[in-house]
């Protein structure tokens, strides 16, 4: 139903997003092709297969960064038998597979702390956080990638839920205000 309300006001696309395997709920599909449509320059930490990413991309008019190692994350649910018995590469290539389209896609395969240096300040109108979920990795994201952010640009992120304490505990800390606009993303706008 929101879908269909959203499509009436924008011309949002999650349709081939929706048929890459991830996490991300209809309704949070929907928010990220929304904040894409206003962005043209977007930053996302984490992005597994691309069904985010491919929200992302479809729906802005300009560019959108991709950073990660594509080795998946340690305290992700059920990771070591997704990723039991394949190539090291294997998550890469899913990615690439399903963005192999896009031209409006630049990825970086590396740690996100590593990768916030080669930005400058000010870089982004959009930044979503889905890396690593443990509390000192979100931390340093939200501390590094924040000044990233141009004034009046979004900063936000994945899985502000259970089991999730180390992005609950990082963003409450970190961004007190910060708001939950719709299932398990947190987001905040960024004041300089």
């Amino acid at each position: 139903m929101s879908e269909v309300l959203f499509k009436c006001r924008f011309p949002l696309d999650i349709g081939r997003a929706r048929n890459i395997q991830g996490w991300m709920s209809d309704l949070e599909l929907i928010w990220l092709a929304y904040q894409a449509y206003n962005a043209t320059s977007i930053c996302e930490v984490g992005s597994w297969r691309g069904r985010s990413t491919r929200a992302l991309a479809d729906n802005t008019k300009g560019t959108v960064v991709a950073i990660d190692t594509w080795e998946g994350s340690a305290n992700e649910l059920q990771q070591d038998v997704i990723l039991q018995d394949k190539n090291p590469d294997w998550l890469l290539n899913e990615f690439l597979e399903n963005m192999k389209d896009k031209t409006n896609l630049r990825f970086y395969r590396m740690h996100s702390q590593e990768a916030a240096l080669i930005f400058p300040h000010e870089e982004f109108d959009f930044v979503f956080l889905d890396g690593s979920h443990e509390y000192k990795d979100i931390k340093n994201d939200i501390i590094m990638y924040k000044p990233l952010v141009k004034p009046g640009g979004i900063l936000a992120g994945h899985d502000y839920r259970q089991p999730w304490d180390g992005v609950i505990q990082a963003v409450d800390e970190l961004l007190p205000t910060a708001t939950n606009p719709v299932d398990d993303i947190w987001s905040i706008r960024v004041r300089k």
